[in-house]
């Protein structure tokens, strides 16, 4: 496992890293190379690489083509390719990925999950998995940086995406700060052919350049100006010549470009400097570049960096905040322990929660469920405080409140308040069910350690977690029985009917009372692990892919890990992983065969196969019993106890005459 699975802010470290490479390289191309070099070490990647959509001089028809790569040692580069140049948008190895990108979405996972087209096309380059996040300039689509495995199938996380994505807009803003620098050095290029031919006019400038161009004198007073295609102005271009800069400009930041207008014409080097104003209603960064023109004017260069500055604020916010939920980080939480220890702010109040069945839920239902409950339980607890309260993601499923100022007795109502926020949370959403485990301590004076606080807090977080999880583990259970009751997979009844013809059966073998009890158990329940199967494949009216017929076949495992976590399922939890097994071996998940399978187990096939053929589908219509008993009896040997099989039909034929 990388680095940054295991730790999102040391990826998010590595993404600002990258993009102080973007901000401060010179070249640009050794820069963008030396980026992606720290991005594919922090995720621990094979190769990153950047794909430019383009279209050619002449030609109608985008192209993407390969443009800058990093390589691990040993692993064969992309650039070393020649066809990965001017390849059509429409080759079928790419259409898809670029009908994705322009939608700014990603594309990930293991190659073999992709179409047969693009698999065959990357499986030609050595790509086991990859994940692709697009780059726009200027909001359009420019191109795509990947980052992909040679060896490993890998499924990214999506705190993982969610940071390589700002990764693809920092790249995007070099671009788009790279094309203007060519511009920039296009524009300086035209004035020293001017000023060479002793020309008076700085048109052929003006027109070159995508910003704004102004010459200004001593006073202040604009004499010149041009708007580039990109610069949005306060008042019209036309109208600006002959106004004072302390006219069109709000007061402060006509002061500060004052003073450093000063400093122009006195001879001090290039004046560079950054500030803020609102143009129609819309908050604009701005650099402004002023050079000395002669001994009486200034040149001033205004380039727009709003798109700069957002990226930077959000590459700021992301380094102090979850990526997930929104609220602080631990490196917050941290840094505001640390501020919190001189006592000023003494009595403290911390309080430590622990989402309770975490690991159950990303079994069960998978993982994005898993980061519902966890983005539910942040928006739970920042219900119960205020804005200026810092609530705060200290681990996977950890979270802390610091409350400055705070006595015990408020504190106790607090967790009061939150044990309420949690009920009713759980009431308007009965089908997600979410516990959390309170521990709260409060540091009176300064002879206490905020360490030390908060190692108090976190064991009374334990011992509520200790007294508390059967009761936890059994409400979710609960929660998991009433969705396998209101879904009822096959048709309404199906279970009722298992659990009616496993009695009837049970009884002519001359089971046990408790080998009985487990059958019928297992007749009602074994098909709990589909709660966590979408309901989009459960229920497709048509035949399943590959893929979905093994997510299907998934629900053996996920019914297993839930019934070994619910005390009244736990004797079953077997026989629910094992009941698709084959008499000959052909089954799953283990592969048993014969009287390897347990006999509760071979009962159930029989009855679950009967049941399911003799049921209307969507896609087909039911079976008569006589052909439901045909059908079975033509799978005896092969999915069925041949000796199971013949008892069944005698001992069921006749309740389906009468």
């Amino acid at each position: 496992m990388s680095q940054s699975r295991k730790n999102p802010e040391y990826l998010l470290r590595a993404v600002a890293a990258a993009a102080n490479c973007l901000i401060a390289g010179d070249n640009f191309p050794v820069a963008v190379n030396e980026a992606l070099a720290i991005l594919g070490r922090a995720v621990g990647a094979d190769r990153v690489w950047v794909f430019e959509f383009h279209q050619p001089a002449g030609t109608g028809e985008p192209v993407i083509s390969h443009r800058y790569e990093w390589a691990r040692e040993r692993i064969k580069p992309l650039g070393d390719n020649p066809g990965l140049q001017a390849i059509s948008r429409k080759n079928p190895g790419f259409q898809r990925w670029y009908e994705c990108l322009v939608t700014r979405s990603t594309l990930s996972g293991p190659v073999k999950d992709f179409p047969a087209e693009e698999q065959a096309f990357l499986r030609l380059l050595g790509v086991v998995s990859v994940l692709n996040c697009p780059i726009f300039v200027r909001e359009k689509l420019w191109g795509v940086i990947g980052f992909d495995d040679c060896a490993t199938e890998r499924r990214w996380a999506a705190n993982e995406e969610s940071i390589l994505t700002l990764a693809a807009v920092s790249i995007g803003g070099a671009i788009m700060r790279q094309q203007k620098d060519i511009a920039l050095g296009q524009a300086k290029e035209n004035l020293e052919n001017v000023v060479r031919e002793r020309t008076s006019t700085l048109q052929a400038v003006l027109n070159a350049l995508p910003d704004l161009l102004v010459r200004v004198d001593q006073e202040g007073t604009i004499l010149e100006c041009r708007a580039g295609r990109e610069m949005e102005l306060i008042y019209p271009p036309a109208e600006l010549p002959g106004k004072s800069i302390f006219d069109t400009l709000p007061g402060d930041v006509a002061r500060l470009v004052a003073e450093h207008l000063e400093r122009a014409l006195k001879g001090e080097p290039a004046q560079v400097f950054e500030y803020s104003l609102n143009v129609k209603d819309r908050l604009r960064y701005e650099e402004t570049r002023m050079v000395a023109y002669g001994e009486k004017e200034v040149l001033v260069i205004v380039r727009d960096i709003t798109e700069r500055k957002q990226a930077e604020e959000r590459l700021r916010f992301l380094c102090l905040h979850d990526c997930l939920t929104q609220v602080s980080n631990r490196t917050y939480f941290e840094a505001e322990m640390r501020r919190l220890e001189s006592g000023r702010f003494n009595p403290v109040g911390l309080i430590v929660c622990d989402v309770d069945g975490l690991k159950l839920v990303n079994d069960t239902f998978g993982h994005n469920a898993g980061d519902k409950l966890l983005v539910a339980a942040a928006q739970v607890l920042k219900s119960c405080f205020r804005e200026s309260d810092l609530v705060c993601r200290i681990g996977g499923d950890e979270f802390a409140v610091l409350l400055p100022h705070c006595s015990q007795p408020v504190l106790e109502r607090i967790t009061g308040r939150i044990r309420r926020a949690i009920d009713t949370y759980n009431q308007v959403e009965p089908g997600r069910f979410l516990s959390m485990s309170l521990g709260y301590a409060v540091r009176n004076d300064g002879s206490v350690r905020m360490r030390d606080l908060f190692r108090e807090a976190d064991n009374n977080l334990y011992r509520e977690k200790l007294n508390q999880s059967e009761i936890t583990r059994g409400a979710f259970i609960a929660v998991l029985k009433k969705a396998l009751d209101a879904r009822d997979f096959i048709s309404e009844g199906h279970a009722r009917r298992l659990k009616e013809m496993a009695r009837a059966l049970a009884q002519a073998l001359d089971l046990s009372e408790r080998c009985l009890n487990d059958l019928c158990l297992l007749a009602w329940y074994h098909d709990i692990g589909k709660v966590g199967v979408a309901n989009e494949i459960l229920f497709k009216p048509g035949p399943l892919t590959p893929g979905e017929k093994q997510e299907v076949r998934g629900h053996c495992e996920i019914g297993h890990r839930i019934a070994k976590s619910a005390p009244d399922l736990l004797l079953i939890a077997d026989l629910i992983l094992k009941h698709h097994e084959w008499w000959n071996g052909a089954g799953y998940p283990l592969g048993l065969k014969g009287e390897e399978i347990p006999l509760q187990c071979r009962i159930l096939a029989i009855i679950d196969a009967f049941d399911v053929m003799t049921t209307d589908r969507p896609f087909r219509k039911a079976l008569t019993p006589a052909e439901a008993f045909e059908a079975l009896r033509r799978g005896a040997g092969t999915q069925f106890d041949p000796k199971l099989v013949n008892l069944f039909i005698k001992v069921w034929r006749w309740r389906c005459v009468g």
